[in-house]
């Protein structure tokens, strides 16, 4: 059993998030933490989730949803934990979303 799980920037790769998670919280001892970051651009936190990842990106709500779903409970969600300078596709942040598995 595994004390934590990080997932940097990959999560919104994840075509089977649903199974990763899965495996993810059953491979974590009770307690267990699993941190994700990942970023977004200000302008496509609206749109779909599969709008944003074709951008290679993910709203920090979207994930909130997918994680909790899942069975975790959501410790932190720091958002933003980093800002970017804007670039030619505007203005964008890295978040942070800190999640452990049930002590039950």
């Amino acid at each position: 059993m595994l004390d934590a799980a990080l997932i940097v920037n990959a999560y919104h790769e994840m075509t089977a998030h649903e199974a990763m998670l899965r495996h993810t919280l059953a491979a974590l001892k009770p307690g267990g933490t699993f941190v994700l970051m990942e970023g977004i651009w200000y302008s496509r936190e609206t749109q779909s989730r599969d709008e944003q990842i074709k951008h290679h990106q993910l709203a920090p709500q979207v994930a909130k949803q997918e994680v909790e779903k899942a069975g975790f409970e959501i410790v932190e969600v720091r958002d933003p934990f980093l800002e970017r300078p804007p670039d030619e596709d505007g203005k964008s942040r890295w978040w942070i979303l800190v999640a452990r598995k049930p002590a039950r």
